[in-house]
């Protein structure tokens, strides 16, 4: 696991007692996996202006819809942080924006790491 989605897992365990921390975990990536649909589909109607049966479509085309539904992924939380700092951005609210976008990579720290070191190395 990511040290961010750990600690957000331990501090979600204090609130729900009854629940195992991989139950939190899952519930929490699907969670996060359905703020993602609804971001991209807001996030496609505001910016290219299509109509929400056209967006709704096209999230069948995602890579990361079918990774939400097969398996609980750190990629997801990234991901819904991530698209809804960008609906944000549209609507100018800039701290929350920024917030948000500094957040969402935190949730994958291993690819912060990794993805440095492989541009030299081609």
């Amino acid at each position: 696991m990511q040290p961010l989605v750990t600690l957000v897992v331990v501090n979600f365990k204090y609130v729900l007692a009854f629940l195992s921390c991989e139950q939190i975990y899952c519930l929490l990536t699907a969670f996060a996996a359905l703020l993602f649909c609804i971001g991209c589909l807001l996030f496609g109607v505001e910016v290219a202006g299509l109509r929400k049966e056209y967006v709704l479509l096209s999230l069948f085309l995602i890579p990361e819809s079918y990774a939400c539904a097969y398996y609980p992924n750190s990629t997801t939380l990234a991901a819904a942080l991530f698209v809804w700092g960008l609906l944000l951005l549209i609507r100018k609210k800039w701290t929350l924006a920024g917030l948000l976008l500094c957040l969402s990579p935190l949730f994958r720290v291993d690819v912060l790491i990794v993805y440095p070191t492989i541009f030299p190395l081609l």
